[in-house]
């Protein structure tokens, strides 16, 4: 107590002195504006709450009891939003890829480097088959949300790939679609939040939903992509 004694005036000594003959557990109590707080127990004695019951936990939250908590968090997410996110997420630059495949680079401007080897992310399952579906009206996004209902043409899920391989009537690789078709901005949104919805239509028997890709202004390039026999398989 000789820290504050100084500070203390002799009406406040005499209340000090009378909280430590009260509290023989209390190692030291400070004054701080009028309120005294103990900073320490003796071993063998344990602080008590206010009733008299021992402390527990509950009765050190971090967080001030008028605060409801379980409050949903924020958080903001700093983009750099550039004429390159529209453009392709694959760029078929000269490089080696995860599985191993070498890409030479682009050939008259044109990717090249698909391989079923490697593993394509978007918004196309990589390891199912798809066709595509010319039924219903073509929709657009629109800024209020998805269409709660409908159809547009879109390419659908119809069987497991085989080695992220596809060889049935009219099939598409989910592998082969993303790499051909993703733009960095659908990746992104994939990642977050599952991808931009079209459609969502709900239901326990016919709940539905499509994605749409990126929209394209037109004022940034997608690298055309290109497959070949004698090329990379």
């Amino acid at each position: 107590m000789n820290t504050f004694s100084k500070d203390m005036t002799g009406a406040e000594h005499r209340g000090v002195n009378a909280m430590k003959n009260r509290l023989p557990i209390a190692h030291c109590i400070k004054l701080l504006g009028g309120l005294l707080l103990a900073c320490g127990v003796s071993s063998g004695h344990a602080l008590l709450a206010p009733g008299g019951s021992p402390a527990t936990a509950a009765d050190y939250e971090s967080a001030p009891p008028q605060i409801v908590q379980g409050a949903d968090p924020f958080l903001m997410i700093s983009l750099s939003v550039e004429l390159t996110q529209q453009a392709e997420a694959f760029t078929d630059g000269p490089q080696t890829y995860k599985g191993g495949t070498v890409c030479p680079g682009r050939v008259n401007s044109r990717g090249i480097c698909f391989s079923s080897a490697e593993k394509y992310i978007g918004y196309f399952d990589s390891e199912k088959c798809y066709v595509y579906s010319s039924v219903g009206t073509t929709l657009v996004q629109r800024a209020e949300g998805p269409f709660s209902s409908g159809t547009t043409p879109h390419f659908a899920p119809t069987r497991l790939a085989t080695n992220r391989t596809c060889g049935g009537t009219g099939e598409f690789s989910g592998n082969f679609l993303n790499w051909a078709t993703m733009t960095a901005l659908d990746q992104f949104r994939s990642a977050m939040t599952g991808g931009a919805r079209l459609v969502d239509e709900p239901g326990a028997a016919n709940a539905k939903t499509l994605l749409t890709r990126t929209y394209r202004y037109g004022d940034w390039s997608f690298v055309g992509k290109r497959i070949s026999t004698n090329g990379i398989s």
